[in-house]
């Protein structure tokens, strides 16, 4: 289950929109980057990616080397499947900035949706070598999902209880360790880090089929079918609530 695209997709679109440098004042390009680059945010949170991107292009044209703009612009061609474009984007804006830990970050992310996994993990570091990163459990989390999907367990669990050290309560850190307990057949820390995930007042069809598969391997029938009923009539169109029924 690739949970961290979904569960720091928000996190992420917030750290685009507050990161990068900042054009040089003076410059009549600096209000229309930034605004444009906001105004983007907000449409691909509500999933209108045309608008969004007519957004992101303008702001490119006010300011073809913001940064903020090429990242966001990566975030959006992700979105729509179009993943060369969107490597190219967060390329650039690494080269753009290349001590802004949200984005080295997400081009590290990037890396790992296209199973780049050895390229992806420098990135993830030099965000965390980065002295006013501010979000370092986001990078550690999504070191941790990258390893995951890598098949290096062991790899994952370092990162992941160093992102549960820095915040104790982050979401994502509690679904992958779930999870990674879960592949390691240790169900019990398994089922305690899920419900420490639910705890946040967080759901998502992955929480919920992870705790079906969870609770049918420790035997709790009445658990594992509550959790199966709460997949069925929260998300019925995921691909998880197919796979049970």
């Amino acid at each position: 289950m690739k949970t961290w695209m979904v569960l720091s997709l928000s996190i992420l679109l917030m750290a685009c929109a507050s990161s990068g440098p900042t054009p040089e004042p003076g410059k009549e390009s600096v209000e229309g980057a930034v605004v444009n680059v906001k105004l983007a945010t907000g449409y691909i949170q509500q999933g209108d990616y045309k608008v969004a991107l007519d957004k992101l292009n303008r702001a490119l044209e006010f300011d073809p080397n913001y940064a903020t703009a090429h990242t966001v612009m990566g975030v959006l061609y992700g979105r729509i499947g179009k993943l060369g474009l969107a490597g190219k984007h967060y390329k650039r804006a690494t080269k753009l900035n290349p001590h802004d830990g949200s984005i080295l970050n997400n081009y590290g992310q990037y890396l790992c949706q296209t199973q780049q996994y050895d390229l992806a993990f420098p990135y993830f570091e030099r965000a965390l070598d980065e002295p006013f990163y501010n979000t370092p459990e986001s990078a550690l989390a999504n070191a941790g999902r990258c390893a995951i999907d890598q098949g290096n367990l062991e790899k994952a669990e370092l990162y992941l209880r160093r992102a549960l050290k820095k915040s104790p309560g982050y979401p994502p850190t509690l679904l992958d360790l779930a999870e990674l307990m879960n592949l390691r057949g240790e169900d019990l820390k398994a089922r305690a880090f899920l419900q420490r995930f639910h705890s946040t007042g967080r759901v998502s069809a992955d929480s919920l089929y992870l705790g079906y598969v969870v609770e049918r391997k420790l035997g709790d029938t009445k658990a594992s079918q509550e959790y199966r009923r709460k997949l069925i009539q929260q998300f019925p169109d995921s691909a998880h609530t197919n796979a049970i029924l």
